[in-house]
């Protein structure tokens, strides 16, 4: 449900009021927003009331925050901001749709390290800025989408102060597993032990003799949820197969709160943590999309991979291996 932006909007923290500190967010355009476009800040949707032509949000911040305005297509515009006023200008043309943003210290550094051309000019805003939240968010959030070398990673790596790096915990696994064996088709599988929300371990080396798939999940993922039900009347049909769900992320109490809204009889472990590290495995596994789905076969064989699916695809990649029941 989105609330629509007026003069002022108070925001509850949790955290105690002296850490709290004002923050105001004006957004002007040049032309009317359309509808449906909204902001998102602090996880909560702001619509624009179509009578103002400019839109004034004002809440408490601790330090630096990240918003976005959104398209009703889903297309995201994202602003860093802080304690203080910053103005959003959004150009609307038949060109582009940018928003341009003044008076963040912290978009600043964000946009130096997103148009960094070289990786001599990225280190430098990093380095430079290496104890900013926004750079280190920058690393752990985009590291994936950045050309650089092995060398070159490392040497930003180690740039991160180490009483920072519980803040890069994703980055940090990559730069661990960084030469460590991949998962591939064809492969022999990586065995792990994962943990469900009782604490109840599984072993994936425990179920050689069948078919083993797992399920790479999260909570936030939309055709996670969509599959649920179609791998449910999968796992009913077909012999000599089992199930896991690794999720990728902890809301263990979101997922399962989902997982009753939506009546879903899952039979199979559902696990959250993993005895060697959950980041460093899903880097093994080369994970990149939410879900993805890895067929082992009875002798530990990556015999498929693939992301996202339909109950069609799902069905013909099981088919091509097991009998049904």
């Amino acid at each position: 449900m989105k609330l629509f932006l007026t003069l002022i909007v108070n925001v509850i923290a949790i955290t105690t009021i002296l850490a709290q500190k004002p923050s105001t967010i004006i957004l002007t355009s040049n032309k009317a927003i359309p509808q449906g476009f909204y902001l998102n800040v602090q996880d909560q949707d702001y619509g624009f009331d179509p009578e103002k032509e400019s839109h004034e949000l004002s809440i408490t911040v601790e330090g630096p925050e990240y918003g976005f305005l959104v398209s009703p297509k889903g297309k995201t515009y994202m602003f860093w901001y802080e304690e203080g006023e910053v103005k959003l200008n959004f150009q609307q043309s038949l060109m582009k749709d940018e928003l341009l943003v003044d008076g963040s210290t912290s978009h600043i550094i964000y946009k130096s390290l997103d148009e960094a051309s070289k990786f001599s000019d990225f280190k430098s805003v990093f380095q430079e800025n290496s104890q900013s939240t926004v750079a280190l968010n920058y690393i752990e959030s985009k590291y994936k989408f950045l050309d650089f070398s092995a060398k070159e990673f490392q040497e930003i790596h180690e740039l991160i102060a180490s009483d920072s790096r519980n803040l890069t915990p994703r980055f940090n696994a990559y730069i661990e597993v960084m030469d460590k064996e991949k998962l591939e088709k064809n492969s022999q599988f990586i065995d792990f032990v994962g943990f469900d929300k009782d604490g109840k371990a599984f072993n994936s080396a425990d179920f050689r003799g069948k078919y083993l798939l797992i399920d790479v999940a999260a909570t936030w993922c939309r055709p996670c949820w969509t599959a649920f039900p179609y791998m449910i009347k999968s796992l009913n049909e077909y012999q000599n197969i089992q199930f896991l769900t690794l999720n990728e992320d902890n809301r263990t109490e979101r997922w399962l709160a989902m997982a009753s809204e939506r009546k879903l009889d899952i039979t199979w472990p559902v696990l959250w943590e993993v005895e060697t590290g959950k980041e460093k495995l899903l880097h093994q596994y080369k994970i990149d999309s939410f879900p993805t789905y890895i067929l082992v076969d009875p002798d530990g064989k990556v015999v498929e991979r693939w992301s996202f699916s339909s109950e069609k695809v799902f069905s013909l990649k099981l088919k091509k291996y097991l009998k049904k029941m």
